[in-house]
């Protein structure tokens, strides 16, 4: 029975069994996985000039997708994070693929040798200056017994590096 499945059949399959029942994914991530193959079959269809009804699985060839991925990474500016994103669910479609029929299991081992991105970005970290810090210590009330808590716990924070998620 699943020999007999095209391309579109598994991408079918993928995302109208396999991720939301199977595998109970959010269905926020299963319409972020459809976002990503949105993207790539718009990309096939205008850079490639691979129509959807005529995608297949060799279609998702390594040069294939690596050039959709520098395509996102570059003309459309995505940050590295996004890219691998997409990276993933190409990687996650081909993968159940290949656990479902051996002679698909090929398709993901080419694409599974993709590396993700690298941010390449420059983050500026930015510290308060000594007058802020007084004036943020200063905040808490310390006539009041949680005005002390919280200012203690602050300057604790402060001294011992404590990042702003902890």
């Amino acid at each position: 029975m699943m020999k007999n499945k095209d391309f579109h059949d598994w991408l079918s399959e993928y995302f109208c069994v396999y991720l939301p029942k199977k595998r109970n994914f959010s269905d926020k991530t299963v319409k972020s996985y459809k976002d990503s193959f949105n993207l790539l079959r718009e990309y096939f269809d205008k850079t490639l000039g691979i129509k959807f009804i005529d995608m297949n699985f060799d279609s998702l060839s390594k040069d294939n997708v690596y050039s959709f991925l520098l395509y996102l990474k570059h003309e459309k500016e995505n940050a590295a994070t996004t890219v691998n994103s997409r990276l993933s669910a190409i990687k996650s479609f081909l993968k159940f693929c290949g656990e479902e029929d051996i002679e698909l299991f090929n398709y993901y081992a080419k694409i599974k040798s993709i590396h993700n991105f690298k941010d390449t970005r420059k983050t500026k970290v930015e510290y308060l200056t000594i007058g802020q810090l007084k004036l943020l210590f200063a905040v808490p009330d310390t006539g009041l017994k949680t005005g002390r808590r919280d200012r203690f716990l602050m300057i604790f924070m402060y001294e011992t590096g404590c990042r702003l998620n902890e």
